[in-house]
């Protein structure tokens, strides 16, 4: 793997940011409305937070290994136990966020996007994942499968109760 090749398939940071804030920001005018009794409350909004929360963890330990990468190829000549220790912190703090990521990525599989949201949504995590998140991946299928307003897109002879 060339040594600037990412190591999930994320976004570039410029358009990886808006996307989070957006997706925030419906989860949050959903609880807003949720709590106040007035406005919309998206139906997917457990599943955004869900996926917003894994790519924003997904891109952290992308951004700390990438770090760590830096720092292994600095060092000259042989390592010393400090060289390895901090090696060793960096790649603990990846493998937890890798581990906060995989169980919003778990939460997110359980939840049906039902929303462009929530589908695109979905979409992100399954390109940024390592693995491609296969049961994560099963799930979007399904719900682009079950998505009537994607089918009306394709086929508009389709009538909109099928």
């Amino acid at each position: 793997m060339p040594k600037d090749a990412p190591l999930h398939d994320l976004p570039a940071p410029d358009v990886l940011g808006p996307v989070l804030d957006r997706l925030r920001q419906i989860v949050a005018q959903s609880g807003d409305a949720l709590l106040l009794g007035e406005g919309v409350v998206s139906p997917d909004a457990a599943l955004l937070d869900a996926c917003s929360t894994a790519l924003h963890h997904m891109a952290a330990a992308n951004k700390i290994e990438a770090e760590r990468c830096r720092d292994a190829d600095s060092i000259k000549g042989w390592w010393t136990d400090a060289d390895r220790a901090r090696l060793d912190a960096l790649l603990d703090r990846v493998q937890e966020r890798e581990a906060t990521a995989v169980q919003a990525m778990r939460k997110a599989k359980k939840i049906r996007a039902v929303t462009p949201a929530g589908i695109y949504a979905k979409a992100l995590v399954v390109r940024a994942s390592r693995t491609g998140a296969r049961e994560l991946a099963r799930s979007l299928a399904v719900d682009l499968v079950e998505c009537k307003g994607l089918r009306q897109c394709l086929w508009s002879g389709e009538p909109a109760s099928a």
